[in-house]
């Protein structure tokens, strides 16, 4: 049975890790320059794509920048 929550360190110069609840349906990604975000209802195939891209970076701008809606859980 694959996991409900799993974090990721990443290898990209502008995202640290990324979180993903598959039940909720919430991405959380801490900026390597500070500052963890949750965004909410991304789908499944988004979250894949995120940590399948080669650019961690350009991927997020595209795809869930401004997509999403988005809460700041810390600093």
């Amino acid at each position: 049975e694959a996991a409900v929550q799993e974090e990721q360190v990443v290898e990209s110069e502008a995202i640290e890790t990324v979180n993903y609840n598959a039940e909720t349906q919430v991405l959380t990604i801490k900026f390597a320059k500070g500052g963890t975000f949750d965004y909410a209802a991304v789908p499944a195939d988004v979250y894949a794509g995120l940590v399948a891209s080669e650019s961690k970076g350009q991927y997020f701008t595209a795809n869930i920048k401004n997509k999403y809606a988005a809460t700041k859980v810390s600093e």
